[in-house]
């Protein structure tokens, strides 16, 4: 048996109540009073299928969107960076959220001089634990 959601059931029920009995009444209700009852669980659930087709038209609107967006703000970032009067290492392109080229290249170099240090030491080890014999 499929599993169903709740106003599946309630239609389930509603469509066997009329196709058997539709004249008969349970727990005092009328196959009209269940139908009333049962009617705003279709209605949300329809609101909600309507609510999640919106959703995602509007999440594939935003993504097309920020495809041109995205574009846009590497055009003008660009042209920031080749401005002669703004430049790389200007204020605007800080402000814009943007490193600096002259810290950018500050920051690798002290990398690679971090990264040589720590090949030399491991290296140092190595020779280390060789010479007593630690390491083959």
């Amino acid at each position: 048996m499929t599993r169903r959601n709740l106003h599946e059931k309630a239609m389930l029920v509603i469509g066997a109540w009329r196709d058997r009995c539709p004249e008969k009444a349970f727990f005092r209700m009328s196959l009209l009073d269940f139908s009333v009852i049962v009617a705003p669980s279709g209605t949300a659930r329809e609101r909600i299928a309507n609510l999640k087709a919106q959703l995602r038209e509007a999440i594939r609107e935003c993504e097309q969107a920020d495809s041109i967006t995205r574009r846009a703000i590497v055009q003008v970032v660009n042209g920031v960076k080749g401005d002669p009067d703004e430049g790389e290492d200007g204020d605007l392109l800080s402000a814009m959220g943007y490193m600096k080229h002259t810290v950018r290249s500050e920051i690798l170099s002290n990398a690679r001089k971090r990264s040589a240090q720590a090949r030399r030491r491991k290296s140092e080890t190595l020779g280390d634990e060789q010479r007593l014999g630690l390491k083959q």
